[in-house]
């Protein structure tokens, strides 16, 4: 008759660090893990260790009345939500709100420019029909072609005043809006190292 085994998962991060020795080539951590076993088999899991640990360099001592029969060190591949702290998930789900408002910024200021753009076109293209009138019929000005002409350039100034301000204003948020996600993302990093 087998034993069931008691299994114990436990975040490496939550336990106390008792010492770091810091050397040339390398680190040595000691952590407390403080369990309270059972009778019986008991299985103590760590999860997340460090991605830096060299293979072999670990070592389990124990105190009190049991015997540790195996030590076994496991990669196991996990999704960075499932090995981030709780801080570093955070600090990572606002970096991705940060970025998704970015790009909603440039895709505005992607629309505002290709729109300027189109209002230049037609105007120059309005511009170049008076210049070099078709060959076929002319260009007569009279009160009712100038009436429109003045219209349409009254919509043009309007307009195109209105999209470079729009522009403008688009320009000033993204430089923004880039900052910020940089700052962001200089944090992420240097929390995500400080705690490999």
């Amino acid at each position: 008759m087998t034993a069931t085994s008691t299994i114990y998962e436990l975040e490496t991060r939550d336990q106390k660090i008792n010492q770091v020795k810091v050397f040339t080539d390398r680190a040595e951590v000691r952590r407390h893990v403080k369990v309270a076993l059972k009778a019986g088999v008991n299985e103590v899991i760590l999860k997340n260790l460090s991605s830096k640990l060299i293979s072999g360099s670990m070592r389990v001592e124990g105190r009190g009345n049991a015997t540790i029969h195996d030590v076994v060190v496991k990669n196991v591949a996990s999704l960075k939500q499932e090995s981030d702290s709780p801080k570093l998930a955070i600090i990572r789900a606002t970096l991705q709100e940060e970025k998704a408002r970015l790009q909603n910024i440039e895709d505005r200021g992607s629309v505002v420019q290709k729109s300027i753009e189109n209002l230049d076109k037609v105007f120059g293209q309005v511009g170049g029909g008076l210049v070099n009138p078709p060959k076929e019929g002319g260009v007569s000005l009279n009160e009712g072609t100038l009436t429109s002409l003045k219209n349409f350039f009254d919509f043009y100034g309007t307009n195109s005043e209105n999209y470079r301000e729009k522009l403008r204003t688009i320009e000033v948020e993204h430089r923004q809006q880039q900052e910020k996600v940089k700052k962001l993302n200089k944090k992420y990093i240097k929390f995500k190292i400080t705690f490999i």
